[in-house]
């Protein structure tokens, strides 16, 4: 195949973390103008207005192709979605056209029940802004299939794999660090309380937040290597009051 789309994910993961590390290692300057060049210079993810398929009849929406030359679909697998998760490289700073394409791919594959891709296809799912109802009801119907308590899928003999969708799914859609920028409750339904404590994020945060009767009662954060933080404004049209652990 010519630029699969989840290689393409998957190298453009590598890079970024390549670089991320050195600036923070203060290691491979050498490297740095090779590695943004590789990066700016990746071609763009294969895209097609899906054609039916046998049994299978799709409407014709625009979605990722597997690649740009060669295996174009398969509806056995997760890996369409996969530069999405695990690889990382869209999320809801995006932008429009890739966030609808992806959602587009989510609605398409429909891959809720898969036997060895559920635990990249529910994260997928949440790290693009499907309806979290959706994923929820989708959640609960596969976690009551399984054992025990809807944790592991019981055919399953991947390990981690197998256990893995809930407990990921469920942190992701309390809280995120994706992207530089750390959201909380951005993708849990607000007729549902919940709380969570000490979830970590990318940077090195670990975040407490509570979510009662629609409202976020407040965001803890303990900055582990004092990086800098970005956080979308959980109380919209309000200004943010910080306070330090000092005082």
């Amino acid at each position: 195949n010519i630029n699969g789309t989840a290689a393409l994910g998957l190298i453009r993961m590598t890079f970024k973390l390549a670089l991320d590390m050195a600036a923070l290692l203060g290691v491979d300057d050498d490297l740095k103008e090779k590695r943004r060049h590789i990066l700016e210079h990746l071609s763009g993810y294969a895209t097609w207005n899906i054609p039916d398929m046998g049994r299978r009849k799709y409407n014709g929406e625009k979605v990722f192709r597997l690649a740009e030359e060669g295996k174009d679909w398969n509806g056995n697998n997760t890996l369409g979605i996969q530069h999405i998760f695990p690889a990382g490289q869209i999320g809801l700073e995006s932008g429009p056209e890739l966030l609808e394409l992806s959602r587009n791919m989510i609605k398409v594959m429909a891959c809720w029940d898969d036997f060895n891709g559920t635990n990249s296809f529910y994260p997928a799912a949440v790290r693009v802004g499907y309806d979290s109802g959706e994923i929820l009801r989708h959640l609960e119907s596969w976690a009551g299939q399984k054992s025990p308590n809807g944790m592991k899928h019981g055919k399953n003999a991947h390990g981690v794999e197998s256990c893995t969708p809930s407990i990921i799914t469920i942190n992701m859609m309390l809280c995120t660090g994706h992207q530089d920028v750390l959201r909380v409750f951005h993708a849990w339904p607000k007729e549902f309380d919940a709380a969570f404590e000490n979830l970590r994020e990318e940077g090195a945060f670990l975040v407490s937040s509570r979510l009662r009767a629609g409202k976020v009662e407040y965001v803890e954060i303990t900055s582990e290597r004092g990086r800098p933080c970005t956080i979308e404004n959980p109380w919209p049209g309000r200004q943010v009051t910080v306070t330090r652990g000092d005082g």
